[in-house]
């Protein structure tokens, strides 16, 4: 692949970027400034890419082809409670925020209630460079990870504390008023639970009849554990018929290696000791920033030693595509880096059971930060947004 950058000729620059930011302006791409609501410059223009990237073409079109069925195997994974028990066996026995969670899945099952499930989901991936048998190079899509959920919010949990109620027929009420979906933004990550008051307030939506998006079951079948668990050998094959399908989707799959009490375990141990650089190392928490790297790696496998603590974790392979050239533009200025993308493919399901009312593919999302930085969000300033250019 190439970099437009080549093709532009400094002195349009300037010109450019003053042009992206007015688009942005009148695009309403904006975001609050850290400096906070007291502040006269309350926004500032997102931080994005001056020229698109360029993205295989053939790979966004199967990534595209494969989003409805990422959709409907995070939904079956979610109803197979036996699938979903011996996925978290050992994990629960270490993870204290999942084994909550978990035991909360266990509870809205055990209620048999029969809700419909919303998910709206976005895979993320990495074109990872690979030469065929002539020396071809080849440009691959691995899949990062699947979110299942995004970002909108409406009610704190705070307001939720004093506000919420559940009635014996399973209807869920905040103020008084029936609520008929419940859309998560936050609940997803261990620091949301700042006491055991916010875990009433999840359970109570759990067993609600309310439509939830997404539920507790599509959040632990997004998880890191069940990442590793759907690459193995023959499981895919469990949730799709398709032969074709199951192919391609396993062809977008990183190495998985399990950190189970056991000799696969000890062997993922080694390989990750002895090349920390290759891997990364994934705890089942979600929302950036907590994943490991490089030497962090083999501080923390030798804190940990043969414990059961390693269970936590999944060793996956470091997907490394190949930098180009690109120049980010931020409120403050604009500099040219060697830009590495992730793209985000969106999905829609909403099903009852076996009953799936809608799923398809949903639009994407680009993301580019700096090949320095392992981890990036564009709300951090580490990411900018992009557009794909299909090559």
């Amino acid at each position: 692949m190439f970099s437009l950058c080549s093709k532009l000729e400094k002195e349009n620059v300037n010109s450019l970027v003053e042009s992206t930011r007015d688009l942005c302006v009148s695009k309403g791409i904006l975001m609050r400034k850290r400096d906070g609501p007291s502040s006269t410059k309350t926004y500032m223009c997102v931080p994005c890419s001056l020229l698109p990237s360029p993205i295989p073409k053939d790979g966004f079109q199967l990534l595209t082809f494969l989003q409805p069925h990422i959709n409907k195997l995070i939904h079956d994974v979610s109803q197979d409670d036996e699938f979903m028990s011996a996925a978290f066996k050992n994990v629960i026995k270490v993870d204290d925020f999942t084994k909550r969670l978990y035991d909360i899945y266990k509870a809205s099952k055990a209620s048999g209630k029969k809700s419909l499930d919303f998910g709206i989901l976005r895979s993320d991936y990495m074109f990872q460079c690979i030469a065929d048998k002539s020396g071809k190079e080849l440009f691959v899509p691995k899949q990062i990870e699947i979110n299942t959920i995004a970002s909108v919010r409406r009610k704190t949990c705070w307001d939720l504390i004093a506000s919420i109620a559940l009635s014996p027929d399973g209807k869920l009420f905040v103020d008084d008023e029936e609520v008929a979906i419940v859309y998560f933004r936050v609940l997803y990550t261990a620091d949301d639970y700042t006491g055991e008051q916010f875990w009433d307030v999840r359970l109570k939506v759990e067993m609600s009849r309310a439509i939830l998006c997404p539920s507790i079951g599509y959040q632990l079948a997004g998880c890191k554990k069940m990442q590793e668990v759907l690459a193995k050998p023959d499981v895919l094959e469990r949730f799709i018929d398709d032969v074709d399908v199951v192919q391609k989707l396993r062809s977008t799959f990183a190495g998985f290696y399990e950190l189970e009490m056991n000799s696969d375990g000890n062997h993922a141990v080694q390989m990750a000791l002895t090349n920390p650089d290759l891997y990364v190392l994934k705890p089942q928490l979600e929302g950036g920033g907590n994943n490991i790297y490089g030497e962090d790696i083999v501080t923390l496998l030798c804190e940990i030693g043969n414990d059961e603590r390693r269970c936590a974790y999944i060793l996956m392979e470091k997907i490394c595509p190949i930098p180009l050239d690109n120049i980010f533009v931020t409120a403050s200025g604009h500099q040219k880096v060697q830009a590495i993308s992730e793209l985000g493919i969106f999905g829609v399901i909403l099903a009852r059971g076996n009953d799936v009312i809608e799923n398809y593919s949903a639009g994407h999302l680009l993301r580019s930060k700096s090949h320095e930085h392992n981890d990036g969000g564009i709300s951090s300033g580490l990411a900018v947004l992009d557009s794909p250019f299909l090559v």
